[in-house]
């Protein structure tokens, strides 16, 4: 429970926004969580002097309030010194991973799009919610799993009628585009002298910085020819501190064939800090830090070709790991292969060496394809899929994913997002063939219908 005196203090003296302060009040008597979209927090200021900038003049214009995102994202009033009330102040959307995007015009808004109940997608280079159209058409099983959920965001939705006369937005992309231009230009401005240079990565000579007890893939992905050289260092902050402990915690962890429980609980600040980590870790040390992201299946947003030549090092050692599965390594194999182009017995065929750009694009369609929350969603969106299908590099890295190597694309399947991989070569003829017959084969051999019967749903929803 949040008290409205404690609410109020992250105004510093300016008016709460009475859609705030009345919606504290309904998270209040719910105690629950409600949307996907939002939750009121005391915290996210940390968020901002951790990721961002601890600035007096930057704090002195940004309002942090509230959580938007699972993995750490959290929303903002920014003050454009117009003279309006916070309540008419644009909403700005910090990603997790960096970026900062304006998302609303105003709180009122902001709740509107909250009804809606989808996280937003926040990137380096966009920021936007997707919404899949079929979500209604969960089965009654899953109703029945989340039935509370369910009830929560009935709750939301309701009040917020009742209370303010709003409904959620029947589709958000007009309503974030007219705020981004309206406020992103005039935002974007004020941000750039706080957060110039942010970007940077230190490419000291890198030294091996040995952990007792690490395994050989963490020592591989950390290696150095020059071990005899002095070991550079950083100076102690307690952003080094925040990520020295992480991966000190992951490394003994690893020992045992677990993950580690520092993670979970502070997630949120060490996310801020990825795009920026070479200003706090020696090359060695930001290498294992990528080694331990990548084995929890946090894949990175990245800028410089510094920081994804030391990400393709951390992958060289998980890839002798990485078919191991959960606990050992999170990042499935398929997600593995399509970013980085091979496993651990070989490449993909005809597929050009690894790059920033490469690992850029494939990382915004997997993450597509992991927005997905039931098969139906997939189905529904054919046309977008077309349209990504022209986009044949793509289509013929998918399909070369799906049927590589000695991997089990049957067993694979269990994991949804896949099936929107299979989706998009579907779009494909040529394409198509090879996925199709692998998987008919495999679930021959198996004696497993159900895949069959579900490829042939998605067969039938590519053809319109």
């Amino acid at each position: 429970m949040i008290e409205q005196a404690a609410f109020a203090e992250l105004f510093r003296g300016r008016p709460v926004p009475q859609e705030l302060s009345r919606l504290l009040d309904f998270q209040n008597d719910l105690d629950a969580e409600y949307t996907e979209s939002l939750y009121l927090t005391l915290r996210e200021t940390n968020g901002l002097t951790a990721g961002w900038s601890k600035d007096p003049a930057f704090l002195a214009r940004l309002t942090a309030f509230g959580v938007a995102t699972g993995s750490g994202s959290f929303y903002a009033l920014w003050n454009p010194e117009d003279g309006s009330a916070p309540a008419e102040w644009p909403v700005i959307v910090f990603g997790d991973e960096g970026g900062e995007w304006v998302i609303a015009g105003n709180v009122r808004e902001l709740l509107q799009l909250a009804a809606l109940d989808v996280e937003p997608m926040v990137m380096h280079d966009s920021a936007y919610f997707y919404i899949d159209e079929d979500e209604d058409e969960d089965d009654d099983e899953d109703e029945d799993d989340d039935g509370e959920y369910i009830e929560a965001i009935v709750a939301y939705r309701d009040w917020l009628k009742a209370t303010f006369d709003l409904e959620a937005v029947e589709d958000p992309d007009p309503v974030v585009e007219a705020a981004q231009a309206r406020w992103q230009a005039a935002f974007d401005a004020w941000k750039r002298p706080f957060l110039q240079g942010d970007e940077g990565t230190d490419t000291d000579a890198a030294s091996h910085d040995e952990v007792d007890g690490e395994t050989d893939a963490a020592d591989e992905a950390c290696s150095t020819d020059e071990a005899d050289a002095p070991a550079p260092t950083r100076p102690d902050t307690p952003e080094r501190k925040l990520l020295m402990d992480f991966i000190a915690d992951e490394a003994t962890s690893m020992r045992y064939g677990e993950q580690g429980k520092f993670w979970p609980s502070h997630h949120h600040l060490i996310t801020p800090l990825i795009g920026k980590a070479g200003k706090f870790l020696v090359e060695a040390e930001h290498t294992a830090f990528f080694f331990h992201l990548l084995r929890l299946d946090h894949l990175p947003s990245l800028k410089s070709e510094e920081d994804f030549a030391l990400l393709l090092r951390a992958y060289e050692g998980l890839r002798s790991i990485v078919w191991r599965g959960y606990p050992v390594c999170s990042l499935p194999l398929h997600a593995a292969v399509f970013l980085f182009g091979h496993d651990q017995f070989a490449r993909l065929p005809g597929e050009p060496e690894p790059s920033l750009a490469g690992y850029q694009s494939s990382l915004t369609f997997l993450r597509y394809a992991r927005s997905f929350s039931h098969m139906p969603g997939i189905m529904g969106k054919r046309q977008k899929f077309a349209d990504l299908s022209a986009d044949r590099a793509l289509v013929a890295r998918v399909r070369k994913t799906l049927v590589h190597g000695n991997q089990e694309l049957l067993d694979g399947l269990g994991q949804l997002w896949l099936w929107a991989f299979v989706f998009l070569v579907l779009q494909v003829e040529e394409e198509a063939q090879p996925v199709i017959r692998q998987i008919r084969d495999d679930a021959a051999k198996a004696g497993d219908p159900k895949h069959v019967e579900t490829l042939e749903r998605f067969i039938a929803a590519s053809a319109g």
